[in-house]
């Protein structure tokens, strides 16, 4: 059983929806990997053609423990603008503080 066949975000998504989400998921958490550094919602949305809003949702998702645990960490690169990198999480089960 796929690791992300479980339900995404509750009744409302439909098993139309499912392989959709679930693609858009995968997706994002691969190209955050292979650029492996900090990038912004409007240059992973460049790269990924996803909205931001979807983008956004989907990084949140990464840090859950039914997505995987990952680090996600954001920081502020201007006025308004953040920028996010993901990294795998420790495998001591321990949570990074800083």
């Amino acid at each position: 059983m796929n690791a992300l066949a479980h339900k995404f975000w509750g009744d409302e998504v439909t098993d139309e929806d499912k392989p959709r989400l679930r693609k858009q998921h995968e997706v994002i958490k691969d190209y955050m990997l292979l650029v492996g550094g900090w990038r912004t919602l409007g240059e992973i949305e460049a790269a990924t053609r996803y909205p931001q809003a979807s983008i956004s949702a989907q990084l949140r998702h990464l840090r859950k423990p039914a997505f995987g645990s990952w680090i996600v960490e954001k920081r502020r690169r201007g006025p308004g603008t953040w920028e996010y990198r993901i990294q795998q999480p420790d495998p001591s089960g321990q949570l990074r503080l800083f």
